[in-house]
């Protein structure tokens, strides 16, 4: 995934696959309401990483 989408696959309708756009927008609303920050990073193996942590 580009560097420059990280941010955007939060945005409630983004999708790069045809899909809703639903899914990482409602898991970030869940984070942010347990006082977790949630953040995307490339990956070793190419793919992206998504880790919650606390505040």
């Amino acid at each position: 995934m580009p560097a420059a989408d990280h941010e955007a696959v939060f945005e409630r309708g983004y999708s790069s696959t045809g899909g809703t756009g639903l899914g990482l927008p409602i898991v970030a609303s869940i984070s942010e309401a347990h006082g977790w920050e949630l953040t995307v990073t490339d990956s070793e193996d190419g793919g992206v990483r998504f880790e919650f942590t606390e505040r």
